[in-house]
C-alpha cells in the first residue's frame, strides 16, 4: 500500500495506491493513447476508466490533449510556457491551458491614459493579450520616471504614445498594438474607441471626477465593462463597472451625495480639478495597483471565479497590507446614465445633484455635461 500525494500544500490530494495501480495509470496518461488502449493497459473496464478519469478531473490534474491541437504556434508555446503552468489550476478535460491562452490572444483591451497605466499595457502584452489599444496625448517628463518606469531618460520630451509603442513592441512584437495620440475632452471622444473591446482600463484622472464620468458614460452606453482605480497616499482604490451597468460611477456619486451631506461641497471643489504636482503615486504603489488591475483583467477575459464585484470599492492599505470592500452602492433607477430614463447625453454635475436632492420633480431642464 502506497500513499501518492498530488499537488502541493493546500492544493495537495492524498491517494492510497494499492500495488502501484494509480501511479501506473497516471503514468500511462501521456496524451498519445485512446481510452480502449488505456483500459487494456491498466486492466480496467472502459466504465471503470471513465470513472477514474472523472475523479482525476475533479481535482484538476488532467488536460485533454485533443483540445490543444493547432491553437498556438511553436513560438507562442515557448513564450507562454509559464502561463500554461499557471492555467493548469483552472483547466480540466473540457478546457485546456492552450484554450485559455488562445482566448487571451483573441481579446481586445482599451487603456485610456499611458501614465501609470503604461505598466498595465506592458503586463498585458507580456500575458499575450492579442490586441491592445492605448490612448494618451502627453509627453514624458522627468517627474514621470519615479513610477512610470517603462519610460527611460532618453524618452523625456517625447510623446508618451511614441515611447509607449516602442517599449511595448520590444516586450511582445506579436501582439496588435494600436496607440493613439489624442486628448479626451468628452464621452463622445471615447465612444468610437469601444467597438469590439472586451474591457476598458481607465487610467485618466484629470480633470478630476468629470474624466471618470466621461469614461463611465461611454462604457455604460456601449455596455463595455471597465476598471477604475486611483492612489491616495498609502491607499490603493479600485472598482469595476460591469457590462450591464452595475457599478456605474454616477450611481456612486449619487449614493455619496445621498448619504453624506458634506460630499456635495467636496464634489463642487474637486470637479474638473487638475491634479498637477499633487500626485502621491510612487513606483511600489503603482506596481501593486497594476498587479491588481491586470489580474482582474485576466480573470475577466477568462471568466474565472472570484472576480471583483461591480458596485464595490476595493481599498488596499499598503501600510497594513489589508484589503477591504466594505463600501457598496446599488444601481439607481433614477440615474441619468444607467437608470430607467437614461439620457442620450451625459448630464452636468448640477443636474445630478438636483436629482439626488429631489428638486427636479415635474418639468426640469437637463444640462449637458
Amino acid at each position: 500500500m502506497y500513499l501518492i500525494r498530488i499537488g502541493y500544500h493546500e492544493k495537495a490530494f492524498d491517494l492510497m495506491d494499492e500495488d502501484n495501480k494509480i501511479e501506473s495509470l497516471l503514468s500511462s496518461f501521456d496524451g498519445q493513447k485512446e481510452l480502449e488502449e488505456l483500459a487494456k493497459l491498466n486492466n480496467l473496464q472502459i466504465e471503470e476508466l471513465i470513472d477514474l478519469i472523472n475523479t482525476f478531473d475533479n481535482i484538476k490534474i488532467l488536460e485533454n490533449r485533443d483540445l490543444m491541437k493547432d491553437l498556438l504556434n511553436e513560438q507562442e508555446k515557448e513564450r507562454y510556457r509559464a502561463n500554461f503552468t499557471y492555467f493548469e489550476y483552472y483547466t480540466d478535460i473540457y478546457k485546456s491551458s492552450y484554450d485559455m491562452q488562445k482566448k487571451i490572444k483573441d481579446s481586445h483591451v482599451l487603456i485610456l491614459g499611458l501614465g501609470g497605466a503604461i505598466q498595465d499595457v506592458a503586463t498585458l502584452a507580456s500575458l499575450g493579450v492579442g490586441k491592445i489599444t492605448g490612448l494618451d496625448f502627453d509627453t514624458v517628463e522627468r517627474s514621470n520616471l519615479n513610477r512610470q518606469y517603462i519610460y527611460k531618460e532618453d524618452d523625456i520630451g517625447k510623446l508618451k504614445t511614441e515611447a509607449a509603442k516602442q517599449r511595448i513592441k520590444e516586450i511582445n512584437s506579436d501582439i496588435e498594438l494600436n496607440i493613439i495620440n489624442k486628448k479626451i475632452t468628452s464621452s463622445e471622444d471615447i465612444l468610437p474607441l469601444l467597438s469590439n473591446v472586451d474591457l476598458v482600463i481607465s487610467g485618466i484622472d484629470s480633470p478630476g471626477i468629470i474624466s471618470s464620468r466621461w469614461v463611465n458614460f461611454a462604457c455604460v452606453n456601449k455596455r463595455v465593462p471597465a476598471i477604475f482605480s486611483g492612489i491616495n497616499g498609502n491607499k490603493i482604490l479600485i472598482n469595476k463597472l460591469s457590462g450591464s451597468g452595475e457599478g456605474c460611477f454616477d450611481c456612486f456619486l449619487m449614493n455619496c451625495l445621498k448619504n453624506d451631506p458634506i460630499f456635495k461641497y467636496q464634489l463642487n471643489t474637486l470637479y474638473g480639478y487638475t491634479f498637477e504636482k499633487k500626485n502621491t503615486a510612487i513606483a511600489p504603489t503603482v506596481s501593486i495597483l497594476s498587479g491588481f488591475i491586470t489580474v482582474e483583467v485576466m480573470k475577466h477575459l477568462l471568466n474565472l471565479e472570484n472576480q471583483m464585484r461591480a458596485g464595490y470599492m476595493y481599498q488596499f492599505d499598503v501600510n497594513g497590507l489589508t484589503m477591504n470592500s466594505d463600501y457598496h452602492w446599488e444601481k439607481s433607477n433614477e440615474c441619468p446614465t444607467c437608470g430607467k430614463n437614461s439620457l442620450k447625453e451625459m448630464c452636468d454635475i448640477t443636474t445630478l445633484m438636483e436629482i439626488v436632492e429631489g428638486q427636479t420633480n415635474g418639468t426640469r431642464e437637463i444640462h449637458k455635461g
